[in-house]
């Protein structure tokens, strides 16, 4: 019998996305709202690229509205124990469906994680990848040239 998931497996069954922030102030950050109404997971990165200043939150947070205009609601974060205060230090973050305020996931329907820099100077690159998609199909992940 014939799959219905091409040869690229991960990229069929994962949708990676990345992004580079550099927000030049010491304000929180939403990185990126992204549609998180056919996942089940979602795990999110923050990569120093830039800089030796400290991180003061990580956070996974949900929103009803696309551009985050709506009500934030905090569903993780990290503790930060160790600082990734160092160019190519990195901490991770992950989260279920089933961690969401119960109804919640039907009406946060998006997702960024969010980072509050130490010092306006430095930059980080964020990862998040979606799991568990209530339909998997190639080019899930698409390859992003400029």
């Amino acid at each position: 019998m014939a799959s219905a998931v091409t040869v690229d497996y991960l990229s069929s069954v994962l949708k990676i996305l990345m992004f580079e922030s550099d927000p030049d102030n010491t304000v929180a950050v939403d990185i990126s709202w992204q549609d998180f109404r056919d996942f089940e997971s979602f795990l999110c990165t923050l990569f120093h690229s830039v800089g030796t200043g400290t991180v003061v939150s990580f956070a996974i947070l949900g929103n009803p509205q696309s551009n985050g205009g709506g009500t934030d609601v905090n569903i993780k974060s990290h503790a930060l124990a160790s600082q990734p205060d160092a160019v190519g230090d990195w901490v991770f973050l992950e989260c279920l469906a089933s961690e969401f305020p119960p109804l919640a996931v039907t009406t946060l329907r998006y997702v960024s994680a969010n980072y509050d820099p130490g010092t306006s100077t430095d930059e980080f690159i964020s990862t998040y990848v979606f799991g568990q998609p209530k339909f998997a199909f190639g080019g899930l992940t698409a390859q992003v040239i400029a």
